[in-house]
């Protein structure tokens, strides 16, 4: 009797283990797509009450909280940015950037907690379900993709579908299945698409070029053996856009806004359609001015903002002014420790994780460049699932070879 009991018992928890993963991951994405997209009333402090309650019943649950090498990077760079408030120009305006920063570090530490600890395709599959969630909140509230609702944000929507590709791409590489979560991805890059976000698809597309590089073998054969699904999800999707003449705009004018970026970046100057290149290189200019009257320490979180009214909508150039060498140092090594760990030679079993990770970490760097990304819900989020993934496939591979 005990054989039958033992392993329904088993099952029993493996299941509980995953509706409680995805209950979690669906939760928290969910809060943090309200927040990207109706930033005025969901607001950072909200997902730091969803996230911090969340934590503690993860502790109650199981107690063990995972503090990979990216978090205590990133930790270090929390403490670094408080400290800097003593110096400072406005503490008030410094908790624009210290309050998502916190969020930042426990969403890294949660979503590698929980892909650790429990079924890692739950803990994708319920952050698919909350972002999923959330969009359709958003399109029903704005009527995005069909419709553009005043005073939108298309580079914060754009990360924001970003994480749904990045969710859809990754459960395809750790599952037997293919059919769904590439029709969601191609779904969320559509999304993306339509935000005319000219970073973010050129981010994608840098992201999803070294990758195929990094597994040029690999890359092929998938679309080989996957290519008459391809064909059926590109022709369903390219009906649905068809039929949907708003949408068929919205990708329009995407296309000519990253024509414009193109133009942008190769005269180094302001074009016809885009005039906001001179004002960030005069920008850029300012940060690293300040940056020479003062390379390690900078001028204190927000600091910039303070100065001139705005963010620079550049890490770089923000993390120069305001937080010097040292906090670009410390919040760039997450990446680095990031990218380190796809060296080990037990992924070489694993290509396809590896390729999304690379992928990831070289879009978010893009970017980085030209966007405000260090306190970011979303890269925290994927950077925590990334970490705890490469994690558990080195130490799967490890107990093999012991074995």
């Amino acid at each position: 009797m005990s054989s039958v009991v033992n392993p329904a018992l088993a099952v029993f928890r493996r299941i509980d283990a995953s509706v409680t993963a995805a209950s979690f991951a669906g939760i928290v994405s969910f809060v943090m797509v309200l927040n990207a997209a109706f930033y005025e009333s969901v607001t950072a402090s909200h997902v730091l009450v969803t996230v911090v309650p969340l934590l503690m019943l993860h502790v109650l649950i199981c107690p063990r909280v995972h503090f990979p090498v990216e978090a205590k990077f990133y930790a270090a760079f929390f403490v670094y940015g408080c400290l800097s408030t003593l110096w400072a120009p406005d503490l008030l305006l410094a908790m624009n950037s210290l309050e998502p920063m916190l969020n930042f570090l426990l969403l890294l530490i949660l979503f590698s907690s929980l892909v650790s600890e429990y079924p890692p395709r739950a803990v994708i599959v319920g952050a698919l379900i909350g972002f999923a969630a959330g969009g359709l909140a958003f399109t029903a509230g704005t009527g995005f993709p069909f419709a553009v609702p005043p005073g939108f944000s298309y580079n914060g929507v754009a990360v924001m579908y970003l994480y749904g590709v990045f969710l859809a791409v990754m459960l395809g590489a750790i599952s037997s299945y293919q059919l769904l979560p590439l029709l969601l991805a191609l779904l969320a890059m559509l999304h993306v698409a339509a935000t005319t976000s000219i970073k973010t698809n050129f981010g994608v597309l840098l992201g999803a070029g070294v990758a195929a590089l990094f597994h040029l073998r690999d890359f092929g054969a998938l679309i080989r053996r996957h290519a008459a699904l391809l064909a059926m999800l590109v022709a369903g999707l390219a009906y649905w856009v068809i039929s949907n003449p708003s949408i068929i705009e919205r990708l329009k004018y995407g296309m000519l806004r990253m024509s414009v970026g193109i133009q942008v970046l190769q005269a180094r100057e302001d074009v016809d359609g885009y005039v906001g290149f001179g004002e960030r290189i005069e920008w850029a200019r300012d940060a690293w001015n300040q940056f020479l009257q003062n390379p390690l320490f900078g001028e204190g979180v927000e600091a910039f903002r303070f100065s001139h009214g705005i963010t620079s909508h550049s890490t770089v150039v923000d993390l120069a002014y305001n937080m010097g060498a040292v906090g670009i140092v410390l919040f760039y090594a997450v990446f680095v420790a990031l990218l380190w760990r796809t060296r080990a030679p037990a992924l070489r079993q694993h290509r396809p994780l590896r390729a999304v990770v690379i992928a990831t970490v070289v879009c978010y760097l893009f970017v980085s460049l030209s966007g405000t990304f260090f306190y970011n819900t979303f890269v925290a989020a994927s950077l925590g699932i990334c970490v705890a993934l490469l994690r558990r496939a080195v130490m799967g591979a490890e107990d093999r070879n012991a074995a």
